[in-house]
């Protein structure tokens, strides 16, 4: 039985949405966004090759870093990660929503963005079970900034005033539906519960939201 016409043509509006995203996407120039995806990518491969060189799990392999050399290890936490898949859904947002953001902000207030989201994430992490008694040696991953990076897009999405994205309506809507999601994904976990215990929610997903929020409200955009 031959396919029915209406469902050729909602095949094919699939697809030229798809390619619209992609034709949208490549026309963004995101040189900071890059840079954050390198050097994340390049830590993830030395997590790699350094626990099979010490014959030991990734997360066995951070875990003892935060042991050994916390210091080193909390400065380098937002970007370590424990396993292929965080990494792979991190790298993923970041890369595909930073670019985004990073046509709404100048060079350096984007890097400032970037830094408070990566930082305030992290503590954010800490504080969230520091009232519950000793808290884990190791918190880390890029969440914080995929999250900061999601919620930001809430703000230039609404208003349709940033130079250079009111033309590119499909990677926009992409965009408001992922700062959506995100803000979704930390009530869910927070109602969810468990409720007033250390493992009530992620911290560096609400902060990394809230971070978002915050400096989508309060950064200036590019003009």
């Amino acid at each position: 039985m031959p396919p029915q016409r209406g469902t050729d043509a909602s095949v094919a509006g699939i697809s030229d949405g798809i390619r619209q995203v992609a034709v949208e996407f490549r026309e963004l120039e995101a040189p900071v966004t890059r840079s954050v995806v390198v050097i994340i990518s390049v830590v993830f491969i030395g997590q790699i090759f350094t626990a099979l060189l010490l014959e030991v799990e990734i997360p066995v392999l951070v875990r003892d870093l935060f042991t050994e050399y916390a210091a080193v290890a909390w400065v380098v936490s937002p970007v370590l990660h424990y396993g292929e898949l965080h990494f792979l859904f991190n790298i993923v947002v970041i890369w595909g929503l930073g670019t985004v953001v990073e046509q709404t902000l100048s060079g350096r207030t984007y890097v400032l963005f970037i830094l408070l989201a990566a930082i305030g994430s992290t503590t954010a992490s800490y504080l969230a079970k520091a009232p519950f008694g000793p808290v884990q040696i190791a918190t880390y991953g890029s969440s914080g900034i995929a999250y900061a990076a999601a919620t930001y897009s809430l703000t230039f999405t609404s208003n349709g005033t940033v130079p250079g994205l009111q033309d590119l309506a499909s990677v926009d809507f992409i965009a408001r539906i992922a700062g959506f999601s995100a803000v979704l994904i930390v009530a869910g976990d927070i109602v969810a519960g468990p409720s007033v215990t250390a493992n009530w929610f992620n911290g560096s997903h609400l902060g990394g939201a809230v971070i978002g929020l915050v400096c989508g409200r309060y950064l200036p955009e590019t003009e």
